[in-house]
């Protein structure tokens, strides 16, 4: 059987489409990472950032929350510390344990460093706004492994359903990550920023990258023994594989929500800059060339962190939180199947999948297997999108054009031109959007765009070459002929369990008709009044062209070939 011309129309056009979106594509981004951490898998990054309305929620959120109160609340909390007997868990008494070993480090801030800031640069003075009490809840999270797409509507969701509880009195974020996607860190960030309790992380052994911009969007910072934070710079990997800094856009961008977050919470700004930028120069804290990365001792010296903890019972004892009820947050399923549909593998197969199940729908008559399966795998992608707040409106509505287009083109419009073009066009470009969320002149700086679009190029390339293959092997597989005609042969009296069954069926052979609609190469034609399913040897016959049945193929299909100009058929 000859290939069929339409479907190879589609591969070019849809190749040509590829190659176009791919010609730019001479790296490969990844999301944010640090120097401390593995890239993150995945697209492209998010629209959020800091605003004036995000900074006036920051404002009313601090004034419900506990403040310092200067030195006397320092000194109180002190004393009470050195009454209890525990000295070291105090938000002052790690930092004045280390005082002897920090002494000559004073002096040796000269040079490179250059000289430290002592009033500027010094322990925190926060004041712990809690008392014991085994009536109160405290909220445990734990933020573990690469940050994901599935996190940030998991750490939403606890936060939000915190406001409707009363006895819910702190959130306590267990971080020890490498980092992982902006466009998840930032949601995290932002939810914390609006918690209506106060919220704690505790750096369990690693805040690296994303990790320590959600660690700085906390009330309150508390290390164990060897933690780390900082080293946030956005980066992107290159072609060959290796780490390749991204534009100044998106470093400025980063520095901006670093700073921001860090000032919301009292922190010094310039500190959080450092750790995204290596220009920065923190005298004291952070030459100019290199990037920031705080040890526990140092953030809590310079007063970004606010005590130590080396086990979750120390992080109770120095929020003064002994005896609360600790109540484990876990993802719901809805969260868990976000986070796996997401995933940059399973979302490219329900791309291609769904998008191959359509085509061969609109292609074939009747609506069956392939359309569910289609509809159904572009839904899931869709879900984990939306779930994961990155699939909206505009993209759904950008989708349906493209598919609308498409059937224009394959019900209306004979051949495969601009409508076809356009329409995998709008659908490529939806995609594309659902796995972005910064604004597109920061994602194209910081390679979101280009690995999103790369993301959804690959998708379609493996929708063509599926679709090439199915034109090509399927209408000989014995299940093509139940699926297509098996029905349709029945209708026509052809017996099918009595011994003259080969000769009934040969009789179709030779039968004249016309085509009611164009065979793509699946469609129907009328033979003396009867419209019955057919299929052309694998190329386009257009709506009205006669045609005459060739062979009964596997003695249930139609098999009919166009018949030359001059020949009138029989109907």
């Amino acid at each position: 059987m000859n290939k069929s011309r339409f479907s190879v129309r589609i591969a070019i056009y849809t190749i040509m489409v590829v190659l176009g979106m791919t010609s730019t594509l001479t790296r490969v981004p990844t999301a944010w990472s640090g120097g401390g951490g593995a890239p993150a898998d995945g697209g492209g990054l998010p629209a959020s950032g800091p605003s004036d309305i995000e900074g006036k929620q920051r404002v009313e959120t601090n004034q419900r929350k506990a403040e310092p109160s200067g030195p006397q609340a320092v000194e109180q909390q002190d004393n009470e510390q050195r009454a209890t007997g525990n000295p070291d868990k105090s938000v002052e008494g790690e930092v004045g344990n280390n005082t002897a070993n920090d002494k000559d480090s004073d002096e040796e801030e000269i040079g490179e460093l250059g000289v430290l800031d002592t009033e500027r640069f010094k322990a925190s003075a926060r004041v712990v706004p809690f008392s014991g009490g085994n009536d109160k809840v405290v909220i445990h999270i734990v933020i573990s492994d690469v940050i994901d797409l599935g996190l940030a509507p998991f750490i939403s969701r606890v936060i939000a359903d915190v406001k409707e509880r009363s006895e819910v009195v702190a959130i306590v974020s267990e971080i020890d990550t490498p980092g992982g996607r902006v466009d998840a860190a930032v949601q995290i960030k932002d939810a914390l920023l609006n918690a209506s309790v106060p919220t704690v992380a505790w750096v369990h052994s690693e805040a690296i990258s994303a990790g320590a911009l959600i660690a700085y969007a906390h009330d309150f910072i508390l290390f164990s023994e060897g933690g780390t934070m900082g080293a946030a710079t956005p980066i992107q990997m290159g072609a060959e594989g290796g780490a390749e800094a991204v534009g100044e856009k998106v470093t400025s961008y980063m520095r901006g929500v670093m700073r921001a977050t860090a000032e919301a919470k009292g922190r010094d700004g310039d500190v959080a800059e450092a750790m995204v930028d290596r220009s920065i120069h923190v005298p004291g804290i952070s030459p100019k060339g290199r990037l920031l990365t705080l040890t526990d001792k140092q953030a809590l010296r310079f007063g970004v962190g606010d005590g130590a903890a080396d086990s979750f019972d120390d992080v109770l004892g120095v929020m003064k939180l002994t005896g609360a009820k600790i109540e484990a947050a876990k993802p719901n399923w809805t969260e868990e199947v976000a986070r796996v549909l997401t995933g940059p593998v399973v979302s490219s197969m329900l791309m291609s999948l769904g998008m191959l199940g359509i085509i061969i729908e609109l292609t074939t008559p009747g609506f069956g297997l392939p359309g569910i399966l289609g509809l159904g795998c572009l839904f899931l992608f869709f879900l984990g999108h939306y779930i994961t707040n990155l699939a909206g409106f505009e993209e759904l509505l950008l989708f349906g054009l493209g598919v609308g287009l498409l059937a224009v083109e394959i019900f209306v419009i004979p051949g495969f031109g601009i409508a076809g073009v356009l329409g995998i066009g709008l659908v490529a470009v939806s995609l594309v959007l659902m796995l972005i969320s910064l604004p597109i002149s920061v994602s194209w700086d910081g390679g979101g765009l280009l690995d999103a679009a790369a993301q959804v190029s690959l998708s379609i390339l493996a929708t063509a070459v599926m679709m090439l293959l199915f034109f090509r092997f399927f209408p000989k597989m014995r299940a093509a002929n139940r699926l297509v005609l098996a029905n349709q042969l029945g209708s026509l009296e052809v017996n099918t369990t009595t011994d003259g069954v080969d000769e009934e069926r040969s009789q179709w052979i030779g039968r004249e008709g016309k085509a009611v609609g164009d065979l793509r190469p699946f469609g129907k034609a009328s033979f003396s009044g009867q419209v019955v399913d057919v299929i052309s040897e694998g190329q386009f016959v257009a709506r009205g062209t006669s045609v005459r049945v060739i062979l009964v193929e596997n003695g249930q299909r139609l098999v009919v070939r166009p018949i030359a100009d001059g020949m009138s058929p029989s109907l």
